[in-house]
């Protein structure tokens, strides 16, 4: 899946670099198209946008405080310029193939029709994800999962992406558990079906006791290791 990330530099430049970083961490995404990392020297802005928006399956459009565009006193807005690059992006985005997903950074509303020009204003009304920089692992994820269509997280798995550490210790002692049932559910099994008992079987209590602590060990270990990512919302 390829994906196209619409900003305004001076309003949502810092969050759109962090978000490209992460999304292209996802297994499903391909590629993610950000202007300042895909357009060469030389190369035509307006005519790399159109290639670029053609070719995605979900389009991000970024909407800080100041998205719109700042402008002279008693001027229109950047947006209603014909020529501002934001206003291609998002307008091709909006006619084109590919889903289109606002997000609110930092407190951002949405604007409404009357902010914005006639062929941007259908995206008022598709549902944004609201996005902050304080949270921006969070929410990050919770964009991550948007773009890929996941189902969200239940309220078990956004409690324990909100406390790593209890987590942590919960598949510690889980691991230990299964190691414990593993380690005596094989000595009886052993036991049962060659009538010797695992000090007899490893020739001394010693190996025994070594046997059993690395099993506990690794049931312990295992689980922080070997463990499925988890998503916050």
């Amino acid at each position: 899946m390829k994906v196209f990330i619409s900003y305004r530099r001076n309003d949502t430049r810092d969050f759109a670099g962090r978000l490209s970083d992460r999304l292209r961490q996802e297994l499903g995404i391909s590629d993610v198209f950000l202007d300042i990392d895909e357009i060469q020297a030389g190369e035509s802005f307006e005519q790399r946008i159109r290639s670029a928006v053609e070719k995605c399956a979900v389009a991000l459009v970024l909407i800080g405080p100041e998205w719109r565009g700042a402008s002279e006193a008693g001027a229109a807005a950047r947006i209603f310029d014909e020529r501002d690059f934001v206003r291609l992006e998002v307008r091709e985005a909006l006619s084109g193939k590919p889903k289109v997903i606002p997000v609110l950074v930092n407190g951002a509303r949405m604007p409404s029709r009357d902010e914005l020009p006639a062929d941007l204003a259908p995206i008022v009304s598709l549902n944004a994800i609201p996005a902050r920089h304080e949270s921006f692992r969070r929410d990050a994820d919770f964009i991550a999962d948007a773009v890929l269509a996941r189902k969200a997280p239940g309220p078990i798995s956004r409690y324990w992406s909100r406390h790593p550490g209890q987590h942590a210790i919960f598949r510690s002692l889980c691991g230990l558990l299964i190691a414990v049932a593993a380690l005596v559910g094989g000595a009886a099994i052993y036991n049962g079906v060659t009538g010797l008992s695992l000090d007899q079987a490893l020739g001394g209590v010693g190996p025994v006791i070594m046997v059993a602590v690395g099993v506990l060990i690794a049931g312990l270990i295992f689980p922080l290791i070997f463990r499925k990512r988890r998503r916050a919302t």
